[in-house]
């Protein structure tokens, strides 16, 4: 009786207050209708060791937006399921660019993670941010400059000496972010460091 009565109510919701798509607003039973799924993407080089599977514009901007602020962590579930897991396979170590644990603890996750965790050779813990950076993107690049400089550490060198390194993060910008931690796995002989990131601004 529980059961057909809550069915009878959810029902009700459902036309009173119609599900919507967070990105476009439309009527859909899923927070992500069918024409803002992201597509499979095309990994894409734009610079020397250097690659993007979107441009940060549109519907990705916003989901980007939804899955780091408002907190929507099955959006990144959504652009996982469409990364090639092949590539991965060209190096050693995937290397998430790290998040300061307070950062992290106020979204709840680490939203990095939730993008790249499942790729092989994916690993934590190698380097960590020193100190708390906050927001970035508001921030132009002689300030993100100043703001990243040598921020990370790597804890065991010896661990990437001579690996083939793959750095992986959410948006490539000014490249401020991955220039600094490139430079200090650099400082321990990996054969050699590259980047991938989900977007590109």
């Amino acid at each position: 009786m529980l059961s057909v009565l809550r069915k009878l109510i959810l029902k009700l919701i459902d036309k009173v207050f119609p599900h919507k798509c967070i990105i476009c607003g439309a009527v859909s039973e899923s927070r992500i209708c069918g024409e803002c799924v992201p597509k499979a993407p095309k990994i894409t080089k734009f610079g020397d060791g250097l690659f993007y599977l979107y441009k940060y514009s549109g519907s990705v901007k916003k989901m980007i937006h939804a899955l780091k602020f408002e907190k929507e962590k099955n959006i990144a579930k959504l652009f996982a399921s469409k990364m090639d897991k092949a590539f991965f396979d060209n190096y050693d170590l995937v290397i998430p660019v790290p998040c300061h644990w307070f950062r992290t603890l106020h979204r709840g996750f680490f939203h990095v993670r939730e993008l790249f965790g499942n790729v092989p050779h994916y690993k934590e813990g190698i380097a960590y941010r020193k100190r708390n950076t906050g927001v970035l993107f508001k921030k132009g690049r002689a300030e993100r400059e100043r703001t990243m400089k040598n921020v990370f550490k790597v804890r065991n060198g010896n661990g990437i000496m001579g690996k083939r390194i793959l750095v992986v993060d959410d948006i490539y910008t000014s490249g401020t972010t991955y220039n600094e931690i490139k430079k200090e796995l650099e400082k321990y002989s990996p054969s050699k460091v590259e980047g991938l990131f989900l977007c590109r601004a």
